[in-house]
């Protein structure tokens, strides 16, 4: 496992991923083990899409020695966004992954925007 070092950069390619949040620890963003990649997550869009329920927002990182939460009950009230930037930006390394649960099921879109690095 060698994640690629910043002065041997090759390229780096900006994605977006989508993802319906779930109650339970539900990986996001994996970074498969031996990729020799880095994602380096810029921006997380969070959305209560109900128009009753406040919900929590637990924010992990999952990896060999455990799942390790980075932002918790993090409330977003009904129909709006919380936002996680570029000001606290994450690196997930290979063999981790970013996991994401709510205290509600099917009430929370999630969308991060991140690079490969590579």
């Amino acid at each position: 496992m060698a994640n690629p070092s910043f002065t041997s950069i090759n390229s780096g390619n900006g994605n977006l991923t989508l993802s319906n949040v779930l109650s339970y620890n539900s990986n996001v963003l994996s970074n498969p083990n031996n990729s020799n990649l880095i994602y380096k997550i810029d921006s997380i869009f969070i959305n209560n899409y109900s128009t009753t329920a406040i919900v929590n927002v637990y924010i992990s990182v999952f990896s060999t020695s455990g799942l390790f939460t980075i932002a918790t009950q993090r409330l977003t009230p009904e129909t709006s966004s919380v936002v996680m930037s570029k000001d606290n930006m994450l690196y997930v390394q290979e063999a981790q992954a970013l996991a994401i649960r709510t205290s509600a099921n099917n009430v929370v879109h999630a969308a991060i925007s991140y690079e490969i690095i590579s």
